[in-house]
Protein backbone atom coordinates (compact mmCIF):
# COMPACT_ATOMS: atom_id res chain seq x y z
CA UNK A 1 0.00 0.00 0.00
CA UNK A 2 2.79 2.40 0.91
CA UNK A 3 4.59 1.83 -2.39
CA UNK A 4 1.43 2.48 -4.39
CA UNK A 5 0.67 5.72 -2.56
CA UNK A 6 4.28 6.85 -2.95
CA UNK A 7 4.01 6.18 -6.67
CA UNK A 8 0.89 8.36 -6.78
CA UNK A 9 2.75 11.05 -4.84
CA UNK A 10 5.67 10.91 -7.29
CA UNK A 11 3.23 11.66 -10.12
CA UNK A 12 2.29 15.01 -8.54
CA UNK A 13 3.59 18.20 -10.10
CA UNK A 14 6.97 19.19 -8.76
CA UNK A 15 7.46 22.56 -7.12
CA UNK A 16 9.52 23.89 -10.05
CA UNK A 17 6.79 22.94 -12.56
CA UNK A 18 4.23 24.57 -10.28
CA UNK A 19 6.34 27.75 -10.07
CA UNK A 20 6.63 27.87 -13.87
CA UNK A 21 2.87 27.39 -14.21
CA UNK A 22 2.26 30.41 -11.98
CA UNK A 23 3.93 32.52 -14.67
CA UNK A 24 1.81 31.06 -17.52
CA UNK A 25 -1.49 32.03 -19.08
CA UNK A 26 -4.53 29.78 -18.62
CA UNK A 27 -4.29 28.04 -22.04
CA UNK A 28 -0.61 27.26 -21.41
CA UNK A 29 -1.43 25.77 -18.01
CA UNK A 30 -4.10 23.58 -19.60
CA UNK A 31 -1.59 22.44 -22.22
CA UNK A 32 1.02 21.53 -19.57
CA UNK A 33 -1.57 19.61 -17.55
CA UNK A 34 -2.78 17.90 -20.72
CA UNK A 35 0.71 16.60 -21.39
CA UNK A 36 0.99 14.97 -17.96
CA UNK A 37 -1.11 12.99 -15.50
CA UNK A 38 -4.25 14.98 -16.34
CA UNK A 39 -4.24 14.09 -20.06
CA UNK A 40 -7.33 11.84 -20.01
CA UNK A 41 -9.40 14.36 -18.07
CA UNK A 42 -8.29 17.32 -20.22
CA UNK A 43 -9.09 15.44 -23.43
CA UNK A 44 -12.50 14.32 -22.13
CA UNK A 45 -13.52 17.82 -21.07
CA UNK A 46 -11.84 20.00 -23.72
CA UNK A 47 -14.83 19.85 -26.07
CA UNK A 48 -17.25 20.91 -23.32
CA UNK A 49 -15.41 23.57 -21.32
CA UNK A 50 -12.32 25.76 -21.61
CA UNK A 51 -10.11 28.06 -19.60
CA UNK A 52 -10.22 27.97 -15.83
CA UNK A 53 -13.31 25.72 -15.87
CA UNK A 54 -11.37 23.11 -17.85
CA UNK A 55 -8.48 23.15 -15.41
CA UNK A 56 -10.72 23.04 -12.35
CA UNK A 57 -12.93 20.23 -13.60
CA UNK A 58 -10.00 18.17 -14.91
CA UNK A 59 -8.10 18.41 -11.64
CA UNK A 60 -11.24 17.58 -9.64
CA UNK A 61 -11.94 14.52 -11.79
CA UNK A 62 -8.34 13.41 -11.50
CA UNK A 63 -8.46 13.82 -7.72
CA UNK A 64 -11.59 11.70 -7.54
CA UNK A 65 -10.02 9.02 -9.75
CA UNK A 66 -6.86 8.88 -7.62
CA UNK A 67 -8.83 8.60 -4.38
CA UNK A 68 -10.97 5.87 -5.92
CA UNK A 69 -7.85 3.95 -6.94
CA UNK A 70 -6.37 4.27 -3.46
CA UNK A 71 -9.56 2.98 -1.84
CA UNK A 72 -9.72 0.09 -4.31
CA UNK A 73 -6.24 -1.21 -3.54
CA UNK A 74 -6.52 -0.74 0.21
CA UNK A 75 -8.18 -3.29 2.46
CA UNK A 76 -9.34 -3.91 5.98
CA UNK A 77 -9.19 -1.25 8.64
CA UNK A 78 -7.10 1.05 6.45
CA UNK A 79 -9.79 1.00 3.76
CA UNK A 80 -12.40 1.98 6.34
CA UNK A 81 -10.23 4.83 7.66
CA UNK A 82 -9.69 6.18 4.12
CA UNK A 83 -13.42 5.91 3.42
CA UNK A 84 -14.20 7.92 6.54
CA UNK A 85 -11.74 10.59 5.42
CA UNK A 86 -13.30 10.73 1.95
CA UNK A 87 -16.81 11.03 3.38
CA UNK A 88 -16.15 14.76 3.61
CA UNK A 89 -16.48 14.88 -0.18
CA UNK A 90 -19.88 13.19 0.07
CA UNK A 91 -21.04 15.81 2.57
CA UNK A 92 -19.68 18.59 0.38
CA UNK A 93 -21.42 17.15 -2.70
CA UNK A 94 -24.78 16.81 -0.93
CA UNK A 95 -24.48 20.41 0.27
CA UNK A 96 -23.69 21.50 -3.31
CA UNK A 97 -26.79 19.70 -4.62
CA UNK A 98 -29.05 21.23 -1.96
CA UNK A 99 -27.66 24.73 -2.52
CA UNK A 100 -28.05 24.32 -6.27
CA UNK A 101 -31.70 23.33 -5.89
CA UNK A 102 -32.39 26.19 -3.47
CA UNK A 103 -30.91 28.79 -5.79
CA UNK A 104 -32.30 27.34 -9.04
CA UNK A 105 -28.99 26.25 -10.56
CA UNK A 106 -29.06 24.00 -13.61
CA UNK A 107 -27.98 20.39 -13.35
CA UNK A 108 -24.84 21.17 -15.33
CA UNK A 109 -23.93 24.02 -12.96
CA UNK A 110 -24.31 21.73 -9.95
CA UNK A 111 -22.31 18.91 -11.58
CA UNK A 112 -19.47 21.35 -12.30
CA UNK A 113 -18.90 21.89 -8.60
CA UNK A 114 -19.03 18.28 -7.44
CA UNK A 115 -15.99 16.11 -6.68
CA UNK A 116 -17.17 12.48 -6.64
CA UNK A 117 -14.26 11.26 -4.50
CA UNK A 118 -16.22 9.77 -1.59
CA UNK A 119 -18.30 6.63 -1.38
CA UNK A 120 -21.12 8.15 -3.48
CA UNK A 121 -20.38 7.47 -7.12
CA UNK A 122 -20.81 10.12 -9.79
CA UNK A 123 -23.80 8.31 -11.32
CA UNK A 124 -25.57 8.31 -7.93
CA UNK A 125 -24.86 12.01 -7.41
CA UNK A 126 -26.14 12.83 -10.90
CA UNK A 127 -29.38 11.00 -10.22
Amino acid sequence: MTARVRAKKAALLSSDVYERMLQMEIPQIARVLGEGAYKAEILALATKVSGVDLIERATSRNLAAIYTQIIEFSEGELRQMIAWYLDRFDVQNVKTIVRGKLFGATTEEVLEDMVPAGSMRESFLQA
